[in-house]
């Protein structure tokens, strides 16, 4: 590749860089301009309430009589005069406010906008120099060839992980409605049941409470699934706390029973040890989620800097 293709690629590195930073600006400014028009309609608000006292009291209205009448209405439209002149005031400040902010979320969307069109043509020259290095054949292609390989890899992890969070979302979503189920079930009691009637009564409750426990099954072996792709992305170096987890699905998608959502024999066989257990694998995830997108950032830079040094 020639100098200026290469200086072309720094160029357009660096305004593609400054992508970040700006769409950063941006979000603030427009938390700001939000703010501010929130600002505006309050006080355009108590500007018309105030000057809709200020008409009564200068016109013939019963609120000026009766001030008349107490010897107050001076008092009264001083105050109200002085209240809508710091209101108009600060109407004004307002709305130079805005304008100053509207202003410039206008010009960091079009920054935005031309950093966008960089990245695209930077993103374009890099792989058209990526595509000359790797027909050279030599130790640079190769590298590029192992980076290439180990990102598309990393991806696939943050799929599966990203799949698995939606499932423990999932489980976690469903196990509470199947405890709400049950609790509602204990809750709704028929006055005095006896003999047959309280024999059918417990067997439907019994019922019920087991079509609620094998739904939870069903959905903890859906994570427990999704879970055991991602174990797999990490083939032999998967921590143990991700082996155990998936251990803990395993038996919970076999053992849940309609007692762990009513009376538990053990923590470790109840709703309430599932729930943690969710909530805890959700964390997980979120942490390996973060951890594989700053493998896959990591991989990124080093195939641009293998590129552009060539």
């Amino acid at each position: 590749m020639t100098t200026d293709t290469d200086q072309q690629l720094a160029t357009l590195r660096d305004k593609s860089q400054s992508r970040a930073r700006l769409e950063q600006r941006y979000s603030e400014t427009r938390d700001a301009l939000n703010e501010a028009q929130s600002k505006m309609r309050g006080v355009e608000l108590y500007l018309e309430q105030a000057q809709a006292e200020l008409k009564q009291l200068e016109g013939f209205s019963f609120t000026g009589m009766v001030y008349g009448l107490l010897g107050q209405k001076g008092d009264r439209l001083a105050k109200a005069q002085q209240v809508c002149a710091e209101l108009e005031q600060q109407h004004e400040e307002c709305a130079q406010a805005l304008s100053a902010l509207e202003e410039e979320v206008s010009g960091l969307s079009r920054e935005l906008e031309q950093a966008g069109q960089a990245d695209a043509q930077y993103q374009e020259l890099l792989a058209e120099k990526q595509k000359q290095l790797e027909t050279v054949g030599d130790e640079r292609g190769a590298r590029l060839a192992e980076l290439k390989k180990d990102w598309s890899a990393t991806q696939d992890a943050i799929k599966a992980i990203k799949r698995a969070m939606e499932a423990c979302e999932e489980a976690l979503s469903d196990l509470h409605g199947e405890m709400e189920v049950v609790s509602t079930l204990g809750r709704c009691q028929v006055a005095a049941p006896r003999g047959a009637l309280r024999v059918v009564l417990n067997a439907s409750r019994h019922h019920t409470a087991g079509d609620c426990a094998g739904r939870v099954r069903q959905s903890i072996g859906r994570f427990r699934r999704k879970l055991s792709d991602v174990v797999s992305k990490y083939g032999p170096d998967a921590e143990k706390n991700l082996l155990k987890l998936d251990d803990d699905l395993d038996r919970i998608s076999n053992e849940f029973s309609a007692s762990w959502l009513k009376d538990a024999y053990t923590h470790e066989q109840s709703a309430e040890f599932v729930d943690q257990l969710l909530q805890g694998a959700n964390m997980l995830l979120e942490k390996k989620l973060m951890e594989m997108k700053q493998e896959a950032d990591s991989l990124e830079g080093q195939r641009q800097a293998v590129i552009e040094k060539a």
